[in-house]
């Protein structure tokens, strides 16, 4: 299993998967069983409720659940 914190963990081969699968998806079908078993870990440290938002939406539509983690106070939690 990979873990991916940031932009230089990913190989030029990973990207290039990315893009793959973002065709596939976009072509349409039956995501909703991707992502099954994970959880998505949502660390945003600024007030982003759109971009929060977004990432929860998208990973209960694959299947899967997310984690927020604490953000410092005055920030979007």
């Amino acid at each position: 299993m990979k873990h991916f914190s940031q932009i230089s963990d990913f190989s030029k081969n990973d990207i290039l998967e990315v893009f793959r699968r973002a065709e596939i998806f976009d072509k349409g079908g039956d995501f909703t069983t991707l992502a099954r078993g994970k959880t998505l870990g949502l660390g945003f440290f600024q007030e982003s409720t759109r971009t929060v938002s977004g990432f929860q939406s998208a990973i209960i539509r694959l299947g899967g659940g997310w984690i927020g983690l604490p953000s410092p106070v005055g920030s979007y939690v």
